[in-house]
């Protein structure tokens, strides 16, 4: 990262007016590096004061580590969709930083719910999606998610009747739904 592109949507977006704590400043570059798979991410500051020129100069250290990089997602469960199903959908669906095999703690959080969301839209009423355990390498710069999937029942439509339609038939309005 540059320091611009560090820090300039937080000092436009969040602080216009306001006064920023260099803590603040410090946990928004964390988060920054994290989101970008470094997990591993370490931080300080120091403060030089002047107190002739009335300014204060803050000097941020990074340590970056390596990114931490996903190996494999595990998946097991009540499944009726097979393993290579579920490994294709979590790379349509899930952040990008998790579609290019890194790890935010934050970005792999949100993989229950899409996961559980695109099983309701195939008629898995209650589907329970859950990471288990990330499986992390001896040296913690690697890992395999665990994610355990239990999808339920699955509910078919056998039959559609509409009552009430006036304006189309009910032959056009099932054609509609398909």
């Amino acid at each position: 990262f540059s320091s611009t592109e560090l820090l300039s949507s937080f000092l436009t977006d969040a602080v216009i007016g306001f006064a920023v704590s260099p803590d603040e400043l410090l946990r928004h570059i964390i988060t920054a590096y994290q989101k970008r798979g470094f997990y591993h991410i370490e931080g300080s500051y120091k403060e030089e004061l002047n107190a002739r020129r009335n300014t204060r100069k803050i000097i941020f250290t990074i340590r970056e580590n390596s990114p931490v990089r996903i190996v494999e997602f595990i998946i097991h469960g009540n499944k009726h969709f097979s393993e290579d199903y579920y490994q294709d959908l979590i790379q349509k669906i899930a952040p990008p930083i998790i579609v290019q095999k890194y790890f935010s703690q934050t970005d792999i959080n949100l993989l229950p719910p899409l996961i559980e969301s695109h099983l309701k839209d195939q008629g898995f009423f209650k589907p329970k999606i859950v990471i288990q355990n990330l499986n992390w390498d001896i040296e913690r710069r690697s890992l395999s998610p665990e994610i355990l999937i239990e999808e339920g029942n699955q509910t078919f439509i056998k039959h559609i009747s509409i009552s009430g339609n006036t304006a189309f038939s009910s032959s056009e309005l099932i054609s509609i739904m398909d």
